[in-house]
């Protein structure tokens, strides 16, 4: 039993100080690296008001129809990138799609161009950095494990190598990168094992260690408890 108890723990001592490094590094990430606002806008380009779109929701849906498609789920009104632009959105069984229209001149944006995306992408930066290069991701997989069917990675010459990941469609965020988040995810990969295209299950394996080093270590302590009784 003391051999299986001490062998057990030598194997596991690694797995174990992994968890409580990374599980440190994670949850203290905003006060040592990992600044706020993922995801979220930093800067909004200046656009027109709402009440300056000359097209109707109704045009909107009309300049967006196709054979075959579904009809229209919702339209949204919102500026974007600089833009008044109409969000037409489509469900086809779960997924939704979407297509974007000029709320004033009325052009259909979708898919974005690489001007159009770059400045969409530039409101999720700090300051106003000199975009360095933008390129088309088609099936870009999310950390998540999600497909998105074509993304813009828009990266930006600025401190620490921002890079933001947009939909050719919508126009929405996809992913928002840099040297500090690359790392946060890293370290949040390595806390929960997520190696050989697994996600969380090799967590079972240091918990697993766990639980058998504490019923190793009561059966050694009932014997010696027995036999100095």
């Amino acid at each position: 039993m003391r051999f299986l108890h001490r062998r057990i723990a030598i194997l596991s001592a690694g797995f174990l100080l992994l968890t409580a490094v990374t599980g440190i590094l994670w949850a203290y990430a905003p006060h040592l690296y990992f600044k706020d606002g993922y995801l979220k806008k930093k800067h909004v380009k200046a656009a027109p008001a709402l009440s300056a779109a000359r097209l109707s929701p109704q045009e909107a849906i009309r300049l967006t129809e196709a054979a075959g498609i579904s009809p229209a789920e919702s339209v949204i009104l919102r500026a974007e990138g600089g833009r008044l632009v109409y969000e037409v959105v489509r469900r086809e069984g779960k997924a939704a799609h979407s297509q974007l229209v000029d709320a004033v001149s009325g052009t259909k944006l979708s898919p974005l161009a690489e001007q159009i995306a770059a400045a969409v992408a530039a409101e999720y930066v700090v300051g106003n950095p000199t975009i360095k290069d933008a390129a088309i991701v088609d099936h870009y997989r999310h950390r998540s494990g999600k497909i998105v069917a074509s993304v813009y990675r828009v990266r930006f010459s600025a401190p620490g190598n921002p890079e933001i990941f947009i939909d050719r469609n919508s126009a929405a965020i996809v992913e928002e990168s840099d040297d500090a988040r690359a790392f946060h995810f890293w370290v949040m990969k390595l806390h929960q094992l997520q190696f050989f295209g697994t996600k969380k299950e090799l967590t079972l394996l240091p918990g697993l260690a766990l639980v058998i080093l504490v019923i190793t270590g009561l059966l050694i302590w009932w014997r010696r408890f027995r036999a100095l009784g």
